[in-house]
């Protein structure tokens, strides 16, 4: 009798710990299936539907490429320019959360303390967080009183109004937005180093900078990759930043922000056409991102260990 009912016991805590998880995971389940399944599943319904006579179509990808050759619009090589830089920039400054992780592994001196201003970007509403930056960088905010301080002062009410420094200004808030995130893919490679291949590397009189290059880098080589492939999917998606601080003015405008205008001043028709230009834009990043992997994954095994 009272092994039956403990294990009716067992059993109850069992369903009990299952609806547990499964309560805890339903908001995220449920925004997946409504507003990511959901959506893009209807997003690729439209643009093979005719708008007028909702009948199969390939008509969608026609005025969609359409869009993209026949523009005359000024806007469309200073946004190719402007994805290009983003792309550069984002390439660019992948060594800096590299060594930036390399040091940290090192147990530096405030080890824990600079994690946590690192990470805390990351951790903090995007949006919460560029308001705050906004206001930074204000004629009247903290930057702004800094360089009238050292007689410096700035040209306009804000960097974002100037066109000399808001395209700078936006680059730099992604990669300090971004730092965090990508430091703990870096951390969590760097720390996946055997201790003894390091100790024994030491032994042999490599110093810090051969170290780094000649043992460290190789072993963390396949997450250099992937961050070189996020980096460039992100060459067609700078928007975000763009559409928050300058809605495309004082010489921002991207690629994708300047499909997003060009389809928001259209007729409800083009939401069809908006959707097969989406799928445009991801096969023409495919084979970039395809070249980019062939091209990493070669050099990799050219420097391996």
């Amino acid at each position: 009798m009272t092994k039956s009912i403990l294990k009716s016991q067992k059993k109850k805590a069992k369903w009990a710990e299952i609806l547990f998880v499964f309560l805890l995971i339903l908001p995220w389940l449920l925004n997946t299936l409504i507003f990511w399944f959901g959506t893009n599943v209807q997003a690729f319904i439209m643009m093979f539907t005719s708008y007028d006579t909702k009948e199969f179509t390939l008509q969608n990808f026609t005025a969609a490429w359409e869009l993209f050759t026949t523009a005359k619009d000024a806007n469309l090589s200073l946004a190719l320019l402007n994805t290009t830089k983003f792309f550069l920039v984002s390439f660019f400054t992948i060594p800096i959360p590299i060594i930036t992780a390399y040091v940290l592994y090192k147990k530096v001196f405030l080890n824990n303390f600079i994690r946590i201003v690192l990470y805390l970007p990351g951790a903090i509403s995007g949006i919460m967080m560029a308001r705050l930056f906004n206001q930074f960088v204000q004629s009247q905010g903290i930057l702004g009183g800094i360089m009238e301080a050292f007689g410096l002062p700035m040209k306009s009410a804000s960097l974002f109004t100037d066109e000399s420094t808001a395209l700078g200004s936006i680059m730099f808030f992604d990669v300090w937005m971004g730092l965090g995130g990508s430091l703990i893919l870096w951390l969590g490679a760097v720390n996946r180093i055997p201790t003894e291949l390091v100790e024994y590397n030491k032994l042999l009189g490599l110093g810090e900078l051969k170290e780094f290059v000649l043992v460290v880098l190789p072993l963390i080589w396949p997450t250099f990759v992937t961050m070189v492939t996020l980096s460039l999917i992100g060459f067609f998606g700078a928007t975000g930043s763009v559409l928050v601080f300058t809605q495309g003015n004082a010489g921002t405008t991207t690629i994708s922000y300047w499909m997003y205008r060009i389809l928001l001043n259209q007729e409800e028709s083009m939401f069809h056409i908006s959707n097969a230009a989406g799928l445009i834009m991801m096969l023409l990043t495919v084979p970039v991102v395809f070249v980019g992997r062939f091209i990493m994954n070669k050099w990799g095994q050219e420097i391996e260990y």
